[in-house]
């Protein structure tokens, strides 16, 4: 272990062996209530009631008051703070008085109950809690059994968020067509490089998750032929759907243009489709965004937080046109990167590796590491002291496959140019 409480990736064995430089779970914007209150937004017709600690209600008010600051008070994000009455007897009446007004107020179709770390260890009976609404409330009552002490994302919220809509989806056993796009959140699907792809080959989307999650469109989600995993949140779902009868297959945000084709492909397998040649050269244009960085790599070292993008296969193609990896976190674990960690393994790179982003220790690390370029967001005044450039794409957020890849590129292209600093 390093000084900076870090492991190389030469020291790790395995992909679980990455992991926070601290025990701490830290509240606030690592804490799965902030993934849950996040995702609220991009639901229609949704409630979420968080059942746990004044200062829980606390953080997901200010969490909303930073993303809808015109009318984060309207929002229906709601928090039953628990008392030390209700820890000894219970506050199940009272939880079920709440739901009644929320149905009142806002007449919403779904309501998502969250747990906290105060219910999961004391034990409160939140599944009989959600019987009993059952019966008395018309919304739809979704328990979300998030895990809260045992997780340190904010991302693994979201997944849970979006895996307790499974109980939405009738068994279906009869002819399948089309594809559910789960962990899709940035944007309206049809707008996308992959949604154009789909409209123009006629497969028809049954559900867009969360992004569009009508009751309508969640009974039949069970109908698809196959579910496509655009983003890390949508895993847990997909393996809870794989059991309903819809296989899936990762249609991750990849930066190396063979891995878009090779999912593409896949996917057009997958729904017995004739290849479509577009593709290649779609694939073509990409590279050659990518290629014109490596003109620019020449001495350039940097620190990846976080992008759009999967970010061992950022890394891996950065370390491919010549960059030096200096550190990488990992946001959460999952799928998508655990099936490159062989591939970053030999490649030769050896970062400091890291689970979850934390400001303090990238601080750290640019002031003893000296990066030109950190990757990701950041203290950007700080970072201008030290002369290291900060960089965080975010202009295609709402696009997905070549499309996607390529402007990240052409940003990595900009930052590096000789437009910026003459660097």
């Amino acid at each position: 272990m390093s000084e900076f409480g870090m492991k190389r990736l030469s020291e790790l064995s395995s992909y679980s062996d990455i992991v926070s430089p601290s025990a701490a779970i830290r509240r606030g914007m690592h804490c799965p209530l902030f993934g849950c209150t996040l995702l609220m937004q991009k639901m229609e017709r949704t409630a979420v009631v968080i059942l746990g600690t004044e200062e829980c209600g606390f953080y997901s008010k200010e969490i909303m008051k930073v993303m809808r600051p015109d009318g984060y008070m309207e929002a229906p994000v709601y928090c039953y703070a628990l008392e030390e009455s209700d820890i000894v007897f219970g506050c199940e009446e009272q939880v079920l008085d709440l739901l009644r007004e929320i149905c009142r107020r806002d007449e919403p179709e779904m309501i998502f109950l969250v747990s906290t770390c105060v219910t999961e260890l004391i034990g409160e009976d939140m599944a009989g809690l959600v019987e009993k609404a059952g019966e008395q409330i018309p919304a739809r009552l979704l328990y979300v059994d998030a895990d809260n002490f045992k997780q340190n994302s904010h991302v693994d919220g979201m997944s849970d968020m979006i895996a307790a809509l499974a109980v939405q989806m009738p068994p279906y056993s009869g002819l399948r067509q089309g594809v559910n796009l789960l962990g899709d959140r940035e944007c309206r699907w049809q707008d996308t490089e992959l949604g154009r792809y789909l409209i123009r080959r006629g497969i028809p989307v049954r559900a867009a998750i969360p992004s569009e999650t009508s009751k309508k469109a969640l009974e039949e989600a069970s109908q698809a032929r196959l579910n496509l995993v655009l983003d890390s949140t949508g895993l847990k779902l997909a393996k809870e759907m794989e059991a309903m009868g819809v296989p899936y297959l990762l249609f991750g945000k990849y930066a190396s243009p063979h891995r878009i084709l090779r999912a593409y492909r896949d996917m057009e397998s997958a729904l017995e489709l004739e290849e479509d040649p577009a593709l290649e050269e779609l694939a073509r244009e990409t590279g050659e965004s990518w290629q014109r960085l490596a003109a620019l790599a020449g001495g350039q070292k940097l620190i990846y937080s976080n992008s759009p993008l999967i970010s061992f296969d950022t890394c891996l193609m950065l370390h491919q046109l010549g960059f030096e990896i200096l550190a990488c976190f990992v946001i959460s674990y999952n799928d998508m990167e655990r099936e490159l960690f062989p591939e970053l393994k030999a490649s030769g790179m050896d970062p400091y590796m890291s689970l979850l982003t934390d400001f303090s220790r990238t601080e750290e690390l640019n002031q003893a590491l000296r990066p030109t370029l950190y990757v990701g967001r950041g203290y950007k005044d700080k970072l201008d002291k030290l002369g290291i450039r900060m960089l965080s794409p975010e202009t295609a957020l709402c696009e997905n496959g070549f499309a996607l890849s390529r402007a990240v590129a052409e940003e990595f292209c900009r930052a590096c140019g000789p437009d910026e600093g003459g660097r």
